[in-house]
């Protein structure tokens, strides 16, 4: 037995695959400029989250100084700072339970990577009720950096210390 395959013929084949490529082409095109909009917002926040980051801990430290010093008898607001390294620091609250914020930089991760927990006790050594979270970074329409911290969005160095040390310190704004 044998068989013949007519290859001759009009390029049936090839004319339903053209087809698909025509049909995929828009879609690819997307694809590829939501790619290379990812790949640009990655650029900027890589850009200008280091200046942000310095900037956010000399506040949280400023901010934490001045509460304590403002109301130095209530020892639920006379929250601290410890740097943990040169891209990660913690917002201890005062009085217990105490609030404590760990905070670190994750350029890769293109956010901030938060632990938080409480000690009922003063010289408790692990953190209670631990919750490991992020605050998402993202890029405005002028580029402009957006972090949003228990669901509040963030442009501004003060207003993200504001949120993180009025949280901490349990103050209800």
């Amino acid at each position: 037995m044998t068989l013949e395959v007519d290859m001759q013929g009009g390029g049936i084949v090839s004319d339903w695959i053209d087809r698909l490529k025509n049909k995929n082409q828009p879609w690819q095109s997307e694809k590829a400029r939501q790619e290379e909009l990812r790949l640009h917002k990655a650029k900027v926040i890589h850009a200008k989250l280091p200046t942000f980051w310095a900037a956010l801990e000399v506040r949280v430290k400023a901010d934490c100084d001045k509460l304590r010093e403002t109301f130095p008898n209530d020892k639920n607001w006379n929250c601290d700072v410890t740097v943990l390294s040169p891209h990660g620091f913690t917002i201890n609250g005062g009085g217990l339970p105490r609030r404590i914020l760990e905070l670190e930089l994750n350029l890769d991760g293109l956010c901030i990577d938060t632990v938080e927990g409480e000690k009922q006790e003063f010289m408790q050594a692990y953190l209670s009720n631990k919750i490991i979270g992020q605050i998402p970074i993202e890029v405005g329409e002028s580029e402009e950096l957006r972090l949003r911290f228990k669901g509040m969005p963030h442009v501004f160095v003060e207003s993200l210390s504001e949120h993180l040390v009025s949280y901490v310190a349990r103050i209800k704004n």
